[in-house]
């Protein structure tokens, strides 16, 4: 095989790795009080200021999502819906309200050019759309409203595009986005949190150096915080309880958490923690743990 062969080869190889990496780039958020979502980072990214909202990666366009019990579901005709054919049911009712007075659904107050004319299903998520038209510039503004309704929940999605693009590509782009959708019993996330705290035991110990982060406080009580077992899910921070306060520290670049405390009074003192680790679903899960040391 002569030089430039070899170039090629490793050139496809490293296309094909970027590839992989690109496609691979898959996260999972926890959104309180019960559901889940897993998306593409490369193609979606959570507002940093609210974590409901993503924005589509490149693009004017955003959805939020709004979870709920399933006793938040709207009602028809002054009954709860409490499935799939109603929640349907409910969305025909709104769509023919749409077409009666399109100009009452318009959230700019800009006039209502299209709407869907029955209720889109996108998986377990049923819903409607419309598109605006801008007064002044005349471009084309998309909104997108579905809801999923099941046992464990009632989640209403809202897609706002101000791309210039038909709606049928916003579908695709929320579909896409839907495919990483699940809720959760209450039963289903006790379970769940009970196993990740049984999983670690909390061990604090005196660090035998004291990290660069926390060389202005060595003459303080410096530890190392871990878990007796090897840690298979990902460490957000700990909580120190200190005289009614709280302080926070989070893990370094080789994952691991130093904490620094002091005291007021000498002799043995006991300090109360909390671990906090992401589950595989997102969750933010909290260990308590207590500790002792001796302020000198």
């Amino acid at each position: 095989m002569n030089l430039l062969s070899v170039l090629r080869s490793g050139f496809c190889i490293a296309a094909m790795l970027i590839t992989q990496d690109t496609i691979a780039q898959m996260t999972t958020q926890f959104l309180e009080p019960n559901i889940s979502i897993t998306y593409d980072t490369t193609r979606f990214k959570p507002y940093k200021r609210d974590i409901f909202t993503f924005r589509v990666q490149g693009e004017q366009t955003e959805i939020k999502l709004s979870p709920g019990l399933s006793e938040k579901a709207p009602s028809l005709d002054n009954k709860k819906t409490t499935n799939l054919s109603e929640l349907e049911d409910y969305y025909k009712n709104t769509i023919d309200r749409l077409k009666k007075d399109p100009g009452s659904f318009s959230l700019s107050g800009n006039p209502v050019i299209e709407y869907e004319r029955k209720p889109l299903k996108m998986g377990s998520f049923r819903g409607f759309s419309f598109v605006e038209e801008g007064k002044s510039d005349k471009k084309r503004y998309a909104q997108i409203f579905a809801s999923h309704l099941s046992a464990n929940d009632y989640t209403s999605i809202h897609l706002r595009s101000f791309e210039q693009k038909p709606v049928d590509i916003q579908y695709q782009i929320l579909t896409e986005f839907l495919k990483g959708f699940k809720s959760y019993s209450a039963a289903e996330l006790a379970t769940h949190e009970a196993d990740i705290r049984k999983k670690y035991t909390v061990v604090v110990s005196k660090a035998e150096t004291v990290p660069a982060s926390l060389q202005q406080r060595a003459k303080e009580y410096i530890a190392l915080v871990r878990t007796k077992e090897p840690m298979q899910d990902k460490i957000k921070e700990v909580y120190i309880s200190v005289d009614g306060y709280a302080e926070v520290f989070s893990p370094n670049e080789k994952g691991e958490i130093y904490i620094a405390t002091k005291s007021n009074k000498k002799g043995m003192i006991e300090r109360t923690g909390r671990l906090i680790v992401i589950s595989p679903i997102g969750k933010h899960i909290s260990i308590p743990f207590s500790f002792q040391y001796e302020q000198q």
